[in-house]
């Protein structure tokens, strides 16, 4: 931001003499008295500029350091890219998915760890400098498959940087279990012949530690607190779960449900071959069976809630540190939306159960926690839900496709109506809406500091325009390469994507 210089300004002393001359020009004063008044009031007038001008300096400075603490602060929120301006360029590309699918793993300074599975059955896992594209190392995790078929759907690697570790770890659990697909339903799994967690230096990519896990575990494992958590069935077709340490497996704790899993729901298939999933999500553990089970744990393995067999359930994340319990819809839900033909129980702060709700949420691809007791749901407009009630907060006549971006107490939404809109999170007022070319890319983006959006071309590729968040006038915008079709984001990256998905390339 520029900054206008102040000058000092000399004022002029009114007397019964008129304007006084200069003190040392033509007719300066020659009373001793009225040259010492003279150069008192020279004096003041030029500490009063210099405080003005101190003064605005610290002031800008004080703002300066704000908005640096902001983009800091933007920088740790998920979804939230790094920053992009008018030299928006290609920084590399690739038409292997392995080397982009890092992006979206863990992050350790400026690599990007993740895991992919080849043709062959090799499952490994590798760090892309986030930047260039240079793999900067490559580790096997389990060797190639004998007989890989075409028709098994094999699971990759689950890998992520342990933020909560006292030392740097990227954390990986590797299994062989598959799905077979079936075309008269849904697939069969195939059990697995082996599981291990696998510990590796995210710097290096060496091997730290490894250790068995069941055969029966679900393919993620969660990372919370340094702890590696797991979800198997026991001999008995228990559920168990387990807080570990990673790299000795020595376990912190221990859960145990008190009844048997039920048989998976037939008209349902689990996209994971133990029919169990397990994500840390706001700080509890949640676990869903393909039976409609649902269990929610505290950071400390205690039941928080848990949801009998018999309808298809799962866990949401609602807001960044909010997730709710969901019936995606049966005949035995007491509270059911003929529309929608489901019901969420709001788990809290405090992993309280809060209100329901049948209303299906928006999805918040940034959350930044502005505005947190609210929850922001859709039907054929835009509404707001006050969790601390459960009580209607606002309705707003603005449609929202499915998701939006919420920063600095502002939700983003792009329609489809073709307009991009930035309404007041806490009121539901329309702040305002800019026009956009219809496009069959519906998605929107931020840095912190403005808001993306493509917009198609009539002459070649799309163009990425960025939006002030203030009152959406247009900043900058830039043609897309040739190849581009739709812009993703992965990790904190911005990535364009062709027609039909054969080539990507990282933009920056």
């Amino acid at each position: 931001m520029g900054r206008e210089v102040m000058r000092p300004v000399e004022l002029a002393e009114e007397s019964s003499h008129g304007t006084e001359p200069l003190a040392n020009g033509p007719g300066a004063p020659t009373d001793p008295a009225l040259a010492r008044r003279w150069a008192r009031q020279r004096r003041w007038a030029l500490a009063v500029a210099a405080a003005l001008v101190l003064g605005m300096v610290g002031t800008q400075a004080v703002l300066d350091a704000r908005e640096r603490a902001r983009l800091a602060h933007l920088a740790t929120v998920p979804g939230v890219l790094a920053p992009l301006d008018a030299s928006l360029r290609p920084l590399w590309s690739s038409s292997d998915w392995a080397m982009v699918y890092p992006l979206a793993g863990g992050a350790f300074g400026d690599l990007s760890v993740g895991a992919y599975i080849d043709n062959a059955g090799e499952r490994t896992a590798r760090a892309v400098r986030t930047r260039t594209g240079e793999v900067v190392w490559s580790t096997v995790l389990s060797a190639a498959e004998p007989t890989a078929r075409s028709t098994v759907m094999r699971r990759e690697p689950w890998c992520s940087v342990d933020e909560g570790a006292k030392t740097p770890q990227a954390v990986c659990l590797v299994s062989d279990a598959a799905l077979l697909s079936n075309a008269d339903g849904p697939p069969t799994p195939v059990p697995a012949a082996f599981a291990r967690l696998v510990v590796l230096d995210p710097m290096t990519g060496r091997k730290l530690a490894q250790h068995d896990e069941p055969l029966s575990s679900a393919s993620a494992v969660g990372l919370l607190d340094g702890f590696a958590v797991v979800a198997s069935r026991s001999d008995q077709d228990d559920l168990v779960v387990v807080a570990e340490d990673p790299l000795t497996g020595d376990v912190r704790w221990r859960f145990e449900s008190s009844a048997p899993l039920a048989p998976a729901l037939p008209d349902t298939g689990s996209a994971d071959p133990s029919g169990l999933t397990l994500a840390v999500v706001a700080g509890h553990i949640a676990v869903t069976a393909s039976g409609g089970e649902v269990w929610v744990l505290s950071r400390d393995g205690e039941l928080v809630d848990s949801t009998p067999p018999g309808d298809i359930t799962g866990v949401q994340a609602l807001r960044a540190d909010v997730i709710a319990v969901v019936d995606f819809g049966r005949s035995t839900s007491t509270v059911r939306s003929t529309s929608t033909g489901r019901s969420m129980r709001i788990v809290g702060h405090d992993g309280s159960l809060g209100a329901a709700y049948d209303q299906v949420p928006v999805t918040l691809h940034v959350d930044d926690g502005s505005v947190p007791n609210l929850l922001f749901t859709m039907s054929d407009k835009l509404v707001a839900w006050d969790m601390t009630t459960g009580n209607l907060a606002w309705t707003s006549s603005v449609s929202v496709n499915a998701s939006a971006l919420l920063l600095d107490g502002r939700l983003y939404v792009r329609t489809s109506s073709d307009l991009l809109y930035a309404i007041d999170a806490a009121t539901g007022t329309t702040l305002w809406d800019v026009p956009l070319t219809s496009s069959p890319d519906g998605s929107v983006s931020t840095d912190g500091r403005s808001i993306l959006a493509s917009e198609p071309s009539a002459t070649g590729p799309p163009t990425l325009v960025a939006f002030a968040t203030d009152d959406g006038r247009r900043l900058w915008k830039v043609r897309l390469p040739d190849s581009v079709a739709y812009v993703w984001t992965l990790g904190r990256q911005l990535i364009g994507v062709s027609e039909d998905g054969s080539s990507t390339v990282v933009l920056g």
